[in-house]
């Protein structure tokens, strides 16, 4: 009888963190961020991330057009856009 209840307590156990780590793995939202500022959301990651390709596409051509004067000017402008999910701040925290 003890060990049919250990069995089956550890088999209840077994289950709940089954869908506690799939329900945890799964993200509603991914953001698109670019320059510390949230651009857009997307439903899967794999959209967010051929949203940030095409980012990343029309700002070289963006830079082909328009070539930056020196190197700062090319730093202020590069379009780091990056995807995370929704529970994620990628900016530092502020100072008090």
């Amino acid at each position: 009888m003890t060990r049919l209840l250990r069995r089956t307590s550890l088999l209840v156990a077994l289950c709940l963190l089954t869908w506690a780590a799939t329900a945890s793995a799964e993200c509603a939202v991914w953001v698109l961020w670019s320059g510390g500022y949230a651009v857009d959301s997307y439903l899967s990651r794999d959209e967010c991330l051929q949203a940030s390709e095409t980012k990343k596409e029309e700002h070289k051509a963006r830079m082909l057009l328009d070539p930056p004067r020196n190197q700062l000017e090319a730093a202020l402008r590069a379009g780091n856009s990056r995807c995370f999910p929704d529970t994620f701040n990628p900016r530092p925290p502020r100072a008090k």
